[in-house]
């Protein structure tokens, strides 16, 4: 009988273990949410070339609260950027490909 409640105690433990992870994954996004790219290094370019910025996403929840977004099952994500002097936008928005670097 002793060895029957040992099998209990850990089949509680890990349904325990299973449900928190559950209730603490992260919540899909959804459209009232906002995504806004943060500098992650200073910007490295030449005036009229082509250059990089380092950003990271961070998801701010409509709900309240913040995360930091990775590539993990993105497939070929974009961003729509736009320059802007004062409120007046320089050019159309371009459509940037993100990738993901190491």
């Amino acid at each position: 009988m002793k060895n029957w409640s040992n099998y209990l105690v850990a089949a509680g433990l890990l349904a325990a273990f299973l449900l928190v992870g559950y209730l603490l994954r992260p919540r899909p996004l959804t459209e009232e949410d906002t995504v806004r790219p943060v500098l992650a290094g200073q910007p490295q370019w030449v005036a009229g070339q082509p250059g990089d910025l380092e950003v990271r996403l961070v998801a701010e929840r409509a709900a309240g609260g913040k995360r930091a977004l990775n590539f993990v099952n993105a497939t070929d994500p974009v961003a729509t950027v736009t320059f802007f002097q004062g409120d007046a936008p320089l050019s159309p928005p371009v459509t940037v490909t993100l990738s993901h670097r190491c």
